[in-house]
């Protein structure tokens, strides 16, 4: 028998009590029953019961007992009755016979879905199961974990989330010449095949052209996040690491020459506001530098630097609340409640 049949059997089969065994699908799904039924046999029939498929027919492809396919579905961990928790993974088996028992495991309890930007493989079994096939997958190189479903105790899922270890894993289920598949899921990964194909396999990276190169430490110099240079010049952001590793001695040494230009704007009387603006920094490190202009200790309750009282007061003037102005200076809404009742006060 094909372990491809035993992987559907073990997902969405059933042996019998008495040693005979079924498999159940969709309407839309029947395709691979029909393929099995003409290459083994068997009664192939629709159920009149919908039960949780909804509205779709159920098809059921029933076998009678047979001693040998009862030993065979035992020696690959399918049990006989309710199998929900005691299915087990096969062990000791031919790398080529497992991932035809994958493939129709996953065909029968297994789904590709797009996760954000990637897509991302899920296969539902009881916990001891997932845990097993973690551990083969691990051995194939394919990177994986678990996630226990707290709605249904002992039942777990196995996850796959780096792009390029789910173009291993579903390459190796759907990747070989096996006529036995389920042509809805293996559509769907041909589709995603070519997201995971611009990650996994190697390809030249784009070059960095001598325009884009002065736009970059153009825009390291005035303080820019490599991420936000990227996105705006739609290059990856890598380069402009690299760059910004080699020019300008990376993010510590940026962070430094910007410091040093916050204190020369801060000794030459501009605002915290227009520091701000002009050199793309926060709040935060505008405070660090006039603490360290007016030799003051950077702790807890320091006094506020002068010029965010300034701030403050030209947002008062403006009708702005203490809520509105610790969103804008990006303060703690205490301190900015205690400084705004001060200066109303007269105190500050």
């Amino acid at each position: 028998m094909d372990p491809y049949i035993i992987g559907l059997v073990a997902a969405d089969g059933h042996v019998r009590m008495d040693g005979g065994w079924l498999i159940s699908q969709t309407e839309k799904n029947a395709g691979i029953l029909k393929k099995i039924h003409k290459a083994f046999g068997g009664n192939l029939k629709a159920s009149s019961n919908k039960g949780r498929y909804g509205s779709d027919p159920i098809y059921n492809l029933r076998y009678g007992k047979n001693v040998e396919v009862e030993s065979l579905f035992e020696n690959w961990g399918v049990p006989k009755g309710n199998k929900t928790y005691d299915l087990r993974f096969p062990e000791n088996k031919p790398t080529n016979e497992m991932w035809d028992y994958l493939r129709g495991f996953f065909d029968g309890d297994g789904s590709i879905f797009m996760d954000g930007n990637y897509p991302r493989v899920q296969i539902i079994s009881n916990v001891h199961w997932c845990l097993a096939c973690l551990e083969y997958l691990k051995v194939l190189g394919i990177s994986s974990y678990t996630h226990d479903d707290k709605r249904h105790p002992g039942i777990s899922n196995v996850i796959i989330r780096r792009v390029n270890h789910v173009y291993s894993f579903m390459d190796g289920i759907y990747g070989g010449d096996s006529e036995f598949f389920l042509s809805e899921k293996k559509k769907k990964w041909q589709a995603f095949k070519k997201i995971c194909s611009r990650v996994y396999e190697r390809k030249a990276p784009r070059k960095i052209t001598p325009d884009e190169i002065v736009l970059i430490k153009e825009g390291l110099q005035k303080g820019e996040k490599p991420v936000s240079i990227s996105e705006r010049l739609n290059i990856p952001v890598e380069p402009v690491r690299r760059i910004s590793r080699e020019c300008f001695g990376g993010r510590s040494a940026l962070m430094k020459k910007k410091k040093e230009r916050v204190r020369e704007m801060l000794s030459q009387g501009f605002s915290g506001e227009h520091i701000k603006k002009q050199l793309h920094v926060s709040s935060r490190v505008i405070s660090v530098v006039a603490s360290d202009v007016s030799n003051l200790p950077v702790k807890r309750g320091r006094p506020i630097p002068e010029y965010v009282i300034e701030d403050m007061k030209q947002l008062l003037s403006k009708g702005n609340n203490a809520t509105t102005i610790a969103e804008i200076l990006g303060l703690k809404k205490s301190t900015v409640y205690s400084a705004v009742q001060r200066i109303k006060k007269g105190v500050l």
